[in-house]
Protein backbone atom coordinates (compact mmCIF):
# COMPACT_ATOMS: atom_id res chain seq x y z
CA UNK A 1 0.00 0.00 0.00
CA UNK A 2 1.27 3.48 -0.88
CA UNK A 3 1.10 6.17 1.76
CA UNK A 4 -0.97 9.24 0.99
CA UNK A 5 2.13 11.43 1.48
CA UNK A 6 4.08 9.64 -1.27
CA UNK A 7 1.01 9.69 -3.53
CA UNK A 8 0.70 13.44 -3.01
CA UNK A 9 4.40 13.91 -3.75
CA UNK A 10 4.08 11.94 -7.00
CA UNK A 11 1.06 13.98 -8.07
CA UNK A 12 2.80 17.27 -7.21
CA UNK A 13 5.91 16.26 -9.13
CA UNK A 14 3.88 15.22 -12.16
CA UNK A 15 1.98 18.52 -12.07
CA UNK A 16 5.13 20.62 -11.85
CA UNK A 17 6.67 18.74 -14.78
CA UNK A 18 3.58 19.23 -16.96
CA UNK A 19 4.31 22.04 -19.47
CA UNK A 20 0.77 23.36 -19.06
CA UNK A 21 1.52 24.16 -15.42
CA UNK A 22 4.06 26.82 -16.42
CA UNK A 23 1.34 28.60 -18.41
CA UNK A 24 -0.94 28.61 -15.38
CA UNK A 25 1.76 29.99 -13.11
CA UNK A 26 2.77 32.65 -15.67
CA UNK A 27 -0.79 33.82 -16.35
CA UNK A 28 -1.82 37.44 -16.00
CA UNK A 29 -3.69 37.47 -12.69
CA UNK A 30 -5.25 40.82 -13.60
CA UNK A 31 -7.23 38.93 -16.25
CA UNK A 32 -8.79 36.52 -13.75
CA UNK A 33 -12.55 36.57 -14.05
CA UNK A 34 -12.57 38.14 -17.49
CA UNK A 35 -13.33 36.49 -20.78
CA UNK A 36 -12.24 37.21 -24.31
CA UNK A 37 -14.45 36.10 -27.11
CA UNK A 38 -13.86 36.68 -30.79
CA UNK A 39 -16.91 38.14 -32.50
CA UNK A 40 -18.87 35.72 -34.62
CA UNK A 41 -18.34 36.28 -38.34
CA UNK A 42 -22.06 36.85 -38.94
CA UNK A 43 -22.67 38.96 -35.84
CA UNK A 44 -23.91 42.51 -36.42
CA UNK A 45 -21.40 45.28 -35.65
CA UNK A 46 -21.49 46.47 -32.07
CA UNK A 47 -22.23 50.16 -31.44
CA UNK A 48 -23.15 50.95 -35.01
CA UNK A 49 -26.73 51.58 -35.82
Amino acid sequence: MTSSASTTQRINQATEQDPRWAAIVARDRAADGTFYEKPHLNAPPVGRG
